[in-house]
């Protein structure tokens, strides 16, 4: 049970550690700059009336389906690893 608590306690301080550098990406000095721009080019334009969005074709589709396949199976593996107990080598 101390080597759970003291994963967890390490997987704390390493979210800790990391996670005040995404506020820095997040607060870029840039943003300003960015947004005036994209409000220049996109806001005052109009859009047109009356447009379709575009047909999904069976391979786009395939291809949705499968990466998510993919994704769900490697889900799935990943918390059988980590919840099932591991047997002891003696």
């Amino acid at each position: 049970m101390s080597r759970y608590c003291l994963r967890l306690l390490a997987a704390w301080l390493c979210l800790g550690v990391l996670a005040p550098a995404a506020s820095a990406c997040i607060n870029d000095r840039e943003s300003d700059k960015a947004e005036k721009e994209f409000k220049s080019r996109y806001i005052d334009q109009q859009t047109p009336t009356g447009t379709t969005p575009t047909p999904t074709t069976p391979e786009n589709r395939m291809l949705t389906v499968s990466a998510t396949a993919i994704g769900a199976v490697l889900l799935i593996g990943a918390v059988t690893i980590t919840v099932l107990p591991r047997r002891r080598q003696q």
